[in-house]
């Protein structure tokens, strides 16, 4: 798939800024892969996932999101990132007494 133009991995990050560095890296180094980036993320992830968009609004195709630790405004571009954003419910179960 890799000779196709399509791969997938786990990069792993500890700010928003390192998430644009590692991904501006790989863009340079991996013309043809780097052309289509879509990203998931969960969690504090997924807050550095919509952070970066701001930094970098052109960096990704589309994003996925689950359970953001909080919300980020988009960027004021003409041509938005696809987004894609799942929220997970956990409530506790109350027993009728």
């Amino acid at each position: 798939m890799l000779e196709r133009g399509f791969a997938c991995l786990v990069l792993p990050v500890v700010s928003s800024d390192d998430l644009v560095d590692k991904i501006t890296r790989f863009q340079e180094q991996e013309g043809l892969l780097a052309k289509n980036l879509f990203g998931w993320a969960d969690g504090k992830a997924a807050t550095f996932l919509m952070q970066s968009c701001q930094t970098k609004p052109d960096c990704w195709k589309a994003i996925m999101l689950t359970d953001p630790e909080k919300f980020v405004k988009p960027p004021n571009v003409t041509a938005l990132t696809s987004l894609i954003n799942s929220f997970k419910f956990n409530r506790p179960i109350e027993e009728n007494k």
